[in-house]
């Protein structure tokens, strides 16, 4: 469920899982840079608040992707200086980032 034209869809408030292209996120699935558009800030914030695991997604091509498995969220940020680190070999403008997401694999026992 959620929103499926957004590569974070949101569902009762929480990110169902991260849908994510490689050539705009390069560090995927540890790194999400998240744009600047009112829906997708949004979506940052939540991910960003969230405790409980979200599968990860790369897209191949139109319809289809690749499971990349269980990943949570360890951390982000917002303040330019503190998420350049992450942006710089992107090939993303920095304006066009409002926030960096931090994630790490979800073991399954």
């Amino acid at each position: 469920g959620g929103n499926v034209q957004t590569y974070l869809p949101v569902k009762n408030g929480q990110v169902v899982a991260a849908c994510l292209r490689l050539d705009i996120n390069p560090g995927a699935p540890n790194i999400i840079l998240c744009g600047t558009g009112l829906r997708i800030r949004h979506a940052g914030l939540r991910l960003a608040q969230q405790r409980s695991p979200l599968p990860i997604f790369f897209k191949q091509a139109p319809t289809r992707w690749t499971y990349q498995g269980l990943f949570k969220v360890t951390g982000s940020c917002t303040d330019p200086e503190e998420c350049a680190p992450y942006i710089t070999d992107s090939g993303r403008d920095p304006a066009e980032i409002s926030r960096v997401v931090l994630l790490e694999a979800v073991t399954v026992l």
